[in-house]
């Protein structure tokens, strides 16, 4: 349980539709929610901000989606 904040999750993912429908999904059941559409933007956010769950996809345009675990 999540005390005091709503529970957060990246998600990344190259194709606009998936963010769209994941992020109104995640909302609704009360996450706040943060997309990306590159791995270099999800980054950028990671190294700003504290994530709860990441879905990432691993064919991103940019690099593959396992390089955002090292």
């Amino acid at each position: 349980m999540f005390i005091g904040s709503k529970p957060s999750i990246l998600i990344i993912d190259d194709d606009t539709a998936i963010l769209h429908v994941f992020s109104r999904i995640f909302q609704r059941k009360g996450y706040s929610v943060t997309v990306a559409e590159k791995g270099r933007e999800a980054i950028e956010k990671i190294s700003c901000n504290h994530y709860d769950v990441a879905l990432i996809d691993l064919c991103l345009a940019d690099m593959e989606g396992t390089e955002l675990f090292h």
